[in-house]
């Protein structure tokens, strides 16, 4: 990377697997070619709980600059205990929010 950073993809899937979908094997095949394009990592990781894998990720790879897309306005991403609590918890923590398509939401 032109700053001597590392680009690490996480994609985290709440529950036991990330490979409950059909659509599961193509997504994570997607993230790996991007990452693997880009001279990234690509990780993937479930759990009972997306915001403390990625707090926990953070803390473990030393992240210090967080590129999320927004978060749909009905998710436990938003308020205190979501986006907003890791800039409380990891004030150095640099994190760009990208916004969503409203033209991609509608084929989703």
């Amino acid at each position: 990377m032109a700053l001597g950073g590392e680009l690490h993809i996480l994609h985290v899937k709440q529950g036991n697997s990330i490979f409950d979908t059909e659509e599961s094997s193509q997504l994570l095949e997607e993230l790996f070619s991007y990452g693997s394009e880009r001279g990234g990592l690509v990780h993937a990781s479930c759990g009972g709980n997306v915001l403390k894998t990625i707090r926990r990720f953070i803390r473990e790879e030393r992240i210090t600059n967080l590129v999320l897309g927004e978060p749909p306005a009905d998710s436990n991403f938003n308020g205190e205990n979501g986006i907003d609590s890791f800039r409380q918890i990891m004030p150095y923590l640099m994190i760009h929010i990208l916004e969503r398509d409203p033209i991609a939401e509608e084929v989703i």
